[in-house]
Parts: C-alpha cells; structure tokens; sequence
C-alpha cells in the first residue's frame, strides 16, 4: 500500500475519490490485508444526491440540518450506514454537495480517541509532509478545536475537546477546502514579488496610476471569509508598496497565511514586541521586501511573552527593496 501511495495520490488530484479514501481508510491492517471498509468505488466527484443514493441503495438515510456543513455545501447531506471503518475505527460516513454535485465526504468516529488522531496524522506526514495545525481556543462553552489539515490535498482531521477530553472528531475529504486553498494562494501571490515561488505574482496593484502622484489608493474585500483592506501606495505615480490588512481573522487563516508564506518566501525572520494591552510577532521577508504580522490581544502571559484571541493579520510589502532576481549583477 505504501508503494502504492504517490499512484493514488496523482489519481486523487485527477478526480476519483476512492483512490484517496483507499489510502486512509480501505486497510486495518497491512499484515493480514484485512480490508477495513468497501464501496468507495461507487463514489465520484460531482454525483447527485441521487445517484449517490442508487449507488447505495438501502443503506443511505437524509439529513436535512447537520451540524457544522461544510462552508460552500448546501447544507444538507446523505449518511451513508454501511458499517465503514477508518483504520479498523468504526465511523459516520456523510457525502455533502453543492450545486455542481458530491464535494466532500465526511467520516466522524463513533469512538472519538487521541490515538485517532495520531494514527491518521502519521499516516499521512511521510507523503504530504507536516499538516497545518491550528487551535481554537475555549469559547463560552468551554470547547476548544484543534485542527491537523493539508488543504492542498484536500484532507482535514478536527477534533473538539472539553476539559481535556476529546468530545468529537471527524476527517473531511473536500474539493472545497482545496479550492480554499488555491484562492488564498492566489490572493497572497498577488501582493508578492517576482523574487517568490508564485507562478503569478504582483498582480494586485498597478505599478502605475497617472491619477496618483503621492499617496494610497484602499479597497474593502474579503478574503477568506474575513473582512479585508487592500492599500496600494504610490510616489511619483510608481507602485512602491502594498499591503493586506485581516480583521478579526481565524487561527486557521493565520496558519494558512504562515504556511503559504513560508512556501513561497522560505523561513522569515521573527521578532515580537508586546505591551500591556497586545502582542506582536513580526515575521519578516527582508530580501523580498515582505513583513507579515500577526496581533493578539494581551490576555495571557507565557514564557514567551504575552498572547490572546487574534485580532489583526497584516502582509506589507515595500517595492523599495529591490527584488534579487531585479537585482543587476
């Protein structure tokens, strides 16, 4: 099955969904072959809730108001009740659609357990590398999520945790949060410059405005569910710099941002600054012109300094630090 791995992955990204789910779910254990779950083969991207309920016919049940749906989904889903089991684990398995058909399927443990989550994270760190991890922390109800993901494949792993203990888990195999993820891409590549890995960079301001000898030109947007400012700013009608300004942004964003950052750039440098009421931690590009930070409000004092809920994300970008590749020899 390891061998198999990088055959699968290549077909999961072309469209059949249980070359991926083969992956994780199909096998409980290598040495006996014992198959853990089947019927995958009957799903592809983009079926009808229809076809999806021929393909199991008897075994399928509605429901109308999940909890928790995937953003961009209808909302409603089909469960699936035919005794799936992820790594020998028994699971809930749930198909979500949209209007162009299945974009995600949904498998929730029955028996939620730290040790899921270490299998299925070690399972696939060898191939896709370390997952995105990021932490919600307790809200009103004293909940707090925690969440191991590879956006760019599609894959999530969440677990909610009260008082310590694990209360629910799931993994999520979605077209949506890929499609998440190439726009986010997409978005960050535009404010940065041709010095980074981006295949389109530097494409969210002009690099001239007649109509701008000195100053800045703001826009209002909204970038991953989150409301968003975009700032170009010009001296003698030239583009001198960028930036991109996050409001009350997720901890998911912000991880996300780190990462693509980090993939893009390389490995910023960091430095923190906190006073009485927020923290700072800069993370800085200083050969790209690139300055990422992120804001939280002093609730909590560490060893590291102070944090607290995320109130602000910034990216900006100075032209006047001229790009190595632009750079003349």
């Amino acid at each position: 099955m390891t061998q198999l791995f990088p055959i699968l992955r290549s077909l999961w990204r072309m469209g059949p969904i249980q070359l991926a789910l083969t992956t994780a779910v199909l096998v409980s254990s290598l040495a006996t072959e014992v198959w853990a779950t089947d019927g995958f083969d009957r799903l592809t991207w983009g079926m009808s809730r229809d076809e999806v309920s021929a393909a199991y016919q008897g075994q399928v049940r509605d429901d109308d108001e999940p909890r928790g749906a995937p953003t961009g989904s209808a909302g409603s889903r089909l469960i699936i009740e035919s005794g799936s089991r992820l790594f020998d684990e028994p699971v809930e398995l749930s198909c979500f659609f949209d209007t162009e058909g299945l974009v995600s399927i949904r498998l929730q443990y029955v028996r939620p357990r730290a040790e899921n989550i270490e299998q299925l994270v070690n399972w696939y760190r060898p191939h896709w590398g370390e997952p995105v991890h990021s932490v919600d922390r307790e809200n009103e109800r004293g909940l707090r999520k925690r969440v191991w993901a590879w956006p760019w494949e599609g894959v999530s792993l969440r677990a909610v945790e009260e008082s310590g203990a694990i209360k629910y888990q799931r993994v999520d195999f979605s077209r949506l949060l890929t499609q998440e993820w190439t726009q986010l891409d997409s978005a960050l590549c535009s404010l940065l410059p041709a010095s980074s890995s981006c295949p389109e960079p530097d494409t969210a301001c002009p690099q001239l405005d007649s109509s701008m000898p000195q100053g800045k030109r703001s826009q209002r947007i909204e970038v991953a569910d989150t409301p968003a400012e975009i700032a170009c700013s010009y001296q003698d009608y030239k583009l001198v710099g960028n930036r991109l300004t996050l409001e009350g942004p997720s901890e998911r964003t912000n991880q996300w941002f780190q990462r693509i950052l980090q993939g893009r750039l390389g490995e910023p440098k960091q430095q923190r600054s906190d006073t009485r009421t927020h923290a700072r931690i800069d993370s800085s590009w200083s050969s790209h012109g690139i300055e990422f930070r992120e804001v939280r409000k002093a609730a909590v004092r560490t060893s590291s300094g102070w944090t607290g809920p995320l109130i602000q994300l910034r990216i900006k970008r100075d032209l006047r630090i001229a790009d190595p590749e632009s750079t003349p020899r």
